[in-house]
């Protein structure tokens, strides 16, 4: 382990390139150490992350220690590093004050007290969706997404909604990284077979799948959209098969429609800098 005054290495501004000559800034350099983390491992030591990074140890150990002082990475006795309490309490807060919650929760709820199931409500975050809210009834005994867990983005009811309102480029670099997934949904395989199926989510503003994430179960979900048409992200209930009679499954449907479509009209009245 390095003494603390051993902090040689770049400052962490956002501006300017890093002393490495990388092109990146040292602030982006910091910030890449999380995605570290978001590839499922937990705990990495100074040496991994410095040779991810392509960093001399010395610069890591910088980055590592702003991090640290600031809550966001912890050390551990063995001397791995790992997630610090500081993220816990981000997302509190952001539980407790995202206006999306505070105007979506209130129909996942509504959602959930009317039908057996699972209701999610999630937030656009560079391609995906993920959830920041969840509620389930009683009944449903699977184990669903949780919050903070991103959505599938070639199956199931969010993957119609973040493919319907994604830009083209998008689209067609996530249908050729997936060829294979997409050639085996319902729909058929062709890029113009999918874009055929996208339009009608467009256009009806709700994406309902039978079976096609999990053989069990039904998931419908409704785009939440800015004034301008962008996806903020989405609300969805998902339920077993069996669990609401057949012909409750257009009622459903178009009830996750309207929810999405109030929601998107009372987050265009929150204030952009809340929003």
């Amino acid at each position: 382990m390095r003494d603390e005054d051993q902090t040689d290495g770049p400052e962490l501004t956002g501006d300017g390139e890093a002393a490495d000559g990388s092109g990146k800034s040292s602030l982006e350099k910091a910030l890449s150490i999380f995605d570290m983390f978001e590839q499922g491992r937990f705990a990495l030591t100074l040496e991994e992350i410095a040779a991810e990074m392509d960093v001399a140890v010395p610069s890591c150990y910088r980055y590592l220690k702003v991090l640290s002082d600031a809550g966001f990475i912890i050390q551990s006795t063995t001397g791995a590093y790992t997630i610090g309490p500081r993220i816990s309490l981000l997302e509190y807060q952001m539980r407790s004050n995202d206006p999306l919650i505070a105007e979506a929760a209130p129909f996942a709820n509504k959602l959930v007290g009317a039908y057996p199931g699972t209701a999610h409500v999630t937030r656009a975050y560079r391609d995906e969706l993920v959830c920041i809210y969840r509620c389930k009834s009683e009944g449903d005994t699977r184990d669903m997404f949780h919050r903070g867990r991103a959505m599938p983005k070639v199956r199931g009811a969010h993957a119609g909604i973040l493919q319907a309102f994604t830009s083209r480029y998008r689209l067609k670099k996530l249908y050729e990284e997936n060829t294979e997934e997409f050639a085996a949904l319902p729909y058929g395989g062709t890029f113009s077979d999918l874009n055929a199926a996208l339009a009608r989510v467009r256009r009806e503003k709700v994406s309902m799948e039978i079976g096609t994430h999990r053989p069990d179960s039904v998931g419908i979900c409704a785009p939440i959209l800015s004034d301008q048409k962008l996806l903020l992200g989405s609300l969805s209930f998902t339920f077993e098969i069996g669990a609401v009679d057949n012909q409750d499954y257009e009622a459903l449907k178009n009830a996750v429609a309207a929810y999405g479509q109030d929601i998107s009209a009372r987050m265009a009245e929150v204030s952009p800098k809340d929003a």
